[in-house]
């Protein structure tokens, strides 16, 4: 039993270590959760600035309703985009659609930076389940180990919003908004690699 737990060990790092589709997958899957994490764990705080809305914490906590809201909303919408288009360029889309969204936040004010910013949410609604499935596919007999990797890499969520906390302490909030900008990037560079890189089951990309 120990024998075939090592085995099984050796096998996961040696996907991890030798599979860029893994690799990529789980880098995304990190900074997605990372990035979904820090915007609205700082959502509050964000549009209580007078920048921005200048909300006390309960008008502020209904309005971050709206940004998780927009992640269920696209889960449903998001069915029938991915039985229309091809998830990477579907992961691409999101996520430059996330980007823009952010940058607009960043250098407006008052309700446009608000709502931009809330509505992140509907952009974040595909990217995980899109993610996990581009990560781990072609790997047949493998995907166990692929989906271990993948679940894994939620620990983003952990480390992304204290480095943007971080730079906000350091900076401003809105200078901190790069943070997450730079995750959804790498997002949309996956969906981009996957969208020209389709593999085949059990292929080792």
């Amino acid at each position: 039993h120990a024998k075939a737990e090592e085995a099984k060990i050796e096998g996961t790092l040696g996907l991890f270590l030798h599979n860029k589709r893994v690799q990529f997958g789980a880098l995304c899957i990190f900074a997605y959760v990372g990035a979904e994490v820090a915007i609205g764990s700082n959502m509050i705080a964000y549009l209580g600035e007078q920048r921005v809305m200048g909300l006390d914490l309960e008008s502020a906590g209904k309005l971050v309703a709206f940004y998780w809201g927009g992640a269920m909303i696209g889960r449903l919408v998001g069915g029938f985009i991915l039985r229309a288009f091809r998830p990477g360029k579907v992961l691409t889309a999101y996520a430059a659609g996330a980007i823009a969204l952010i940058a607009l936040s960043a250098v407006g004010s008052g309700a446009l930076a608000g709502w931009a910013l809330i509505l992140v949410g509907f952009c974040n609604s595909l990217m995980f389940p899109t993610i996990f499935s581009l990560g781990t596919e072609g790997l047949g007999e493998q995907t166990p180990q692929g989906s271990g990797i993948m679940c894994t890499a939620i620990v983003g969520g952990a480390i992304v919003p204290w480095l943007f906390g971080t730079v906000a302490d350091l900076s401003s909030m809105h200078i901190a908004l790069a943070v997450p900008v730079i995750c959804y990037a790498i997002i949309a560079s996956f969906g981009r690699w996957a969208a020209s890189h389709p593999s085949a089951a059990g292929a080792v990309d």
